[in-house]
């Protein structure tokens, strides 16, 4: 995308943009989608923009500049009520729905107005179904099958029938709302390529409520398995547009174990209560697994915020769980000369060498160690490895947050760089000091574009 920006490819960028769009609805944020629709619409709105699509387009495709630039708006409108509805802003989604409404009247393209028109009304039934205004709906879905023959837009029907039956499966209509659902299901399997989104999540889910509630657990179970499956394809996109969180979760292992123990539960000659009981607990526990998981990667977002806010992040820590030993009196001339060499092994960066010891340093300073150890708990109010650690810790942070040389480094090299024998060593002593790890960090800053 930021290629075809340097070379003002516009008809790359409006493509690519819709791309992400789409995946960050889709599998990522939505505040981000939106942000990226506004962008996308902005290129549209230019003053100059049919010049610059047909600058940006093979010679054979000129002729057809207005109508190429016709399907991109037609498309944008689009995205804004998908993204609308996705932030629960169903007021304006109707409002774009509503503009789009007007635009096909005159829509100039090769597209089918019909299917145009079929598009408002199934977009038109699925805010009604969250709006609650299931009888609009129905009267809608009425006048819809009167004026178009359904059959012809399998993906509308589908999605048409499944809010029909979920719109039935909240009244307590049940039977109405099996059926419904069972025709949108199988458009859904008559589509010859039909990708994951959430309207799958909807529909199986209405078909495992309301076999659950005829007590046909085996059908009950088969939904749930279906939706476990979206569950670990969710999370493995997700991962996929947010790298960062790889290390951090381990639900798509956790849920495919999941599937596995209701397989072999099902493999058994148990009753199909039992069967249908124990799914159910699993599902639940492992779902308040992935919670746990994504309010851990919250916190670690909220962390690392505070992180990058705070330039004195690093300053000593206050701790007062230092020894209890009798104390050994040192006299003034002896601390301030200790203090002043502590101040020069700090501003030399001594602390990045590896072999940094309590007896090593208090040799170098011409002091001993039982003085050295003493002047820092006392005015460094830590021990001395917390110190050591909290200086080296500090020097990463600093270089993470202002040397993207420095971000490319594995962490292995950041730990010897920073003094460190070991990766784990130093991955403990940075999540101690700060809440999270080295490579989270890395992560973020890059993502934030940083220098």
């Amino acid at each position: 995308f930021q290629l075809a920006k340097t070379n003002q490819n516009y008809s790359q960028q409006l493509y690519l943009l819709d791309m992400l769009i789409f995946l960050r609805t889709t599998w990522g944020d939505i505040n981000n989608a939106i942000l990226l629709q506004d962008e996308r619409h902005s290129i549209l709105d230019g003053d100059s923009i049919l010049s610059q699509l047909k600058n940006s387009t093979r010679k054979g495709l000129h002729s057809e500049i207005n109508s190429i630039y016709n399907e991109n708006l037609l498309s944008s409108y689009k995205s804004y009520v998908h993204c609308f509805v996705k932030l629960k802003d169903y007021q304006s989604a109707l409002k774009y729905v509503d503009t789009i409404s007007e635009f096909i009247k005159d829509y100039d393209s090769p597209l089918n107005h019909e299917e145009q028109e079929v598009w408002v009304q199934d977009a038109r039934i699925e805010i009604d179904y969250y709006l609650g205004n299931y009888l609009t709906l129905n009267n809608r879905f009425t006048e819809t099958t009167q004026a178009f023959d359904l059959d012809a837009y399998p993906r509308f029907k589908g999605n048409i029938y499944l809010f029909l039956g979920l719109a039935a499966l909240d009244q307590n209509n049940y039977g109405k709302s099996l059926e419904y659902l069972l025709i949108a299901n199988k458009e859904k399997k008559n589509l010859d390529s039909y990708m994951f989104d959430e309207y799958d999540k909807l529909l199986y889910n209405g078909l495992s409520q309301i076999y659950n509630i005829e007590g046909n657990y085996s059908q009950s179970l088969f939904y749930i398995e279906k939706l476990l499956k979206l569950d670990s394809l969710s999370i493995i996109n997700y991962k996929f547009l947010e790298p960062k969180y790889i290390n951090m979760f381990e639900t798509p292992r956790l849920i495919k174990s999941k599937e596995d123990i209701i397989k072999a539960l099902q493999l058994r000659n148990t009753r199909s209560y039992v069967v249908i009981g124990i799914s159910v607990f699993l599902f639940l526990f492992f779902s308040a697994l992935s919670y746990y998981f994504f309010r851990q990667k919250v916190t670690y977002r909220r962390r690392f915020e505070k992180l990058m806010k705070d330039d004195n992040s690093h300053r000593a820590n206050n701790s007062k769980s230092l020894n209890n030993e009798a104390p050994i009196i040192i006299s003034n001339d002896i601390v301030t000369d200790i203090l002043k060499r502590l101040k020069r092994f700090e501003d030399n960066e001594d602390f990045l060498k590896d072999n940094v010891t309590l007896i090593a340093l208090a040799k170098k300073m011409h002091t001993n160690s039982s003085y050295l150890s003493r002047v820092v708990n006392s005015h460094k109010l830590k021990s001395f490895s917390q110190y050591l650690n909290d200086l080296r810790v500090q020097y990463a942070v600093s270089k993470i947050k202002s040397d993207h040389v420095f971000r490319r480094y594995t962490v292995e090299a950041i730990a010897s760089e920073c003094g460190y024998n070991t990766a784990a060593s130093f991955s403990r002593s940075f999540y101690k000091k700060t809440g999270i790890y080295p490579s989270f960090m890395i992560a973020e800053v890059n993502k934030q574009g940083g220098n």
